[in-house]
C-alpha cells in the first residue's frame, strides 16, 4: 500500500514540475519585461527544485553584475561591505568569465588572490544565462546540501535547461529593442525634416508640439517663446490655436517664465519639495489646473555653433550645461504627462531626441523673423516674376508708363 502511495506522490511531483516547466516556457517567449519576467522565472525554478532560494544577476555595461531578484538570500551576501559577499561575488564573477554552469559545495573556496568560494551552508548550483554566445546574467539557486551526487548533477542540468529557455526570451527581447530603436530613429528622421522645413516661427512651433507629441508617446507638448522677459505660449499639440486667457496657459506660461529666470531645466516627478518657494507656488498652481503626473520644462538655448573637439553632451544636460550658460534662452519645450505612464527613462531619452532639433528650428525662424524689413522682403520675393524674362517688357512698359505719369502730374499744370 505504501508503495502505492509513494508511487502516487512520485507521479504528482512529477506532474507539478512538468506543469513549471510548461509556465517557464510560456514566459521565455512573453514580452514581459525584466521586472516581472525574473521573479516569475525564478520563483518556479525554486518550488520545481524544492529549494531554498536563489537569485538573478544580470550582466550590464558588458561587465558588471547587478542582482535583479532574489529569494531568501542571506543579509550576509547583501551587505556591501561583507567578507562573504566578496566571496560570493568573486564566484560569480568566475562563473561569469567562464560561461560554465556548476556546483559549489557549502563553505567552500580556492585559495588563490581571487578568495572565490561559497561562504553559505547551502549547496550552490549556479549557470549562466547566454544570448547570441554572451553571458547576459547568472542564475543561482540555493539548495540544501545533503542531496546525493546524482541528485545534485540532475539539479544543475535541470537549472541548465530552465536557462536555456531563458536565454530565448532575452534574444526576443533583444531583438524587440533593436525593431523598437529602428522604429524611433526613422521617427526622428521624419521629425527633423519637418522641423527644419520652414521659417516661420508659428508654423514652427506646431510642428514641434505635434509631432513631437507623436514622437515622445506623452499627452501634452507645448512650446514657448521669449518676449522680453516673458515666456508667452506659442503652440499646445491638438490645438491650433492658442486662448491666452485661459488659466492653464496663462498659469504655464508664469511657471515657464519661472523656470527660464532659474536658467536650469525642471523635471517634476509628483514631489515638488526643495524647490525655490517661486518656482513650487507657480508648478503647484499649474499643476492643479492642469491635473498634470510628470512634468518637464526645458529651456530651449540658442545652441552653440562650435563644439570642442571631442566633446559628448545629452541633450537635456546641454540645456543645463554651465558652458552653455551665456547663451540666450529663446524660449522653453514643455513636455507633459497626465494618463500615460512612459517611464522616467524612456521619457528622458525621448525628450533628448527632439530638444536639439527643436531649438536649432526655433533659433533659425527667430532669427530669420528678425531680419529688417522681412515682410517687404518676402513681397519682393514672391514678385519676382515680374522680372522674368517672358514678362520683363511688360513690367519695363508698365513701370515706363508709370514714371510717365508721375512726372505729368508734377509738371503740367
Amino acid at each position: 500500500m505504501s508503495s502505492e502511495v509513494n508511487a502516487d506522490t512520485i507521479e504528482q511531483t512529477k506532474q507539478q514540475i512538468r506543469g513549471l516547466v510548461s509556465e517557464i516556457a510560456q514566459l521565455s517567449k512573453s514580452e514581459l519585461g525584466p521586472d516581472e519576467f525574473y521573479p516569475a522565472f525564478l520563483q518556479r525554478i525554486v518550488s520545481a527544485l524544492a529549494a531554498i532560494g536563489g537569485a538573478v544577476w544580470v550582466i550590464r555595461d558588458g561587465r558588471r553584475l547587478d542582482l535583479a531578484y532574489q529569494i531568501k538570500m542571506s543579509e550576509t551576501l547583501l551587505a556591501p561591505e561583507s567578507e562573504d559577499a566578496a566571496k560570493h561575488f568573486a564566484l560569480l564573477t568566475r562563473v561569469a568569465a567562464s560561461a560554465e554552469p556548476g556546483l559549489a559545495p557549502p563553505q567552500s573556496g580556492t585559495a588563490d588572490e581571487t578568495g572565490a568560494g561559497n561562504p553559505t551552508r547551502y549547496l550552490l548550483v549556479l549557470a549562466p544565462m547566454r544570448s547570441d554566445n554572451l553571458v547576459e546574467g547568472i542564475v543561482e539557486i540555493f539548495q540544501r546540501p545533503d542531496a546525493q551526487p546524482v541528485t545534485q548533477r540532475g539539479y544543475l542540468k535541470f537549472l541548465v535547461q530552465m536557462c536555456e529557455l531563458a536565454a530565448e526570451w532575452l534574444k526576443t527581447r533583444k531583438l524587440r529593442q533593436i525593431s523598437t530603436r529602428h522604429t524611433l530613429w526613422e521617427q526622428a528622421d521624419h521629425f527633423a525634416r519637418l522641423v527644419h522645413e520652414q521659417l516661420d516661427v508659428r508654423e514652427t512651433a506646431y510642428v514641434i508640439v505635434n509631432e513631437g507629441r507623436r514622437m515622445i508617446g506623452c499627452d501634452r507638448v507645448s512650446v514657448g517663446l521669449m518676449k522680453g522677459r516673458i515666456c508667452k505660449i506659442e503652440a499646445v499639440s491638438g490645438q491650433d490655436t492658442i486662448e491666452n486667457r485661459s488659466n492653464i496657459v496663462n498659469y504655464l506660461g508664469k511657471l515657464a517664465t519661472r523656470v527660464v529666470a532659474t536658467g536650469e531645466s525642471l523635471w517634476f516627478d509628483g514631489s515638488d519639495e526643495d524647490l525655490p518657494p517661486q518656482l513650487e507656488e507657480a508648478l503647484d498652481r499649474y499643476v492643479d489646473e492642469s491635473h498634470t503626473k510628470r512634468l518637464a520644462v526645458l529651456p530651449l538655448r540658442r545652441p552653440k555653433r562650435s563644439w570642442e573637439e571631442g566633446e559628448r553632451e545629452t541633450v537635456t544636460g546641454e540645456a543645463d550645461s554651465e558652458s552653455n550658460e551665456a547663451n540666450e534662452i529663446i524660449g522653453v519645450l514643455v513636455v507633459e504627462q497626465i494618463e500615460s505612464d512612459l517611464p522616467e527613462e524612456v521619457l528622458r531619452s525621448r525628450t533628448d531626441l527632439i530638444y536639439e532639433h527643436s531649438t536649432r528650428a526655433l533659433t533659425n525662424a527667430v532669427d530669420h523673423h528678425r531680419i529688417f524689413l522681412m515682410p517687404l522682403w518676402k513681397t519682393v520675393g514672391k514678385s519676382r516674376w515680374l522680372f522674368n524674362a517672358r514678362n520683363l517688357p511688360k513690367t519695363v512698359a508698365a513701370l515706363v508708363g508709370l514714371v510717365a505719369l508721375l512726372l505729368c502730374l508734377v509738371l503740367v499744370r
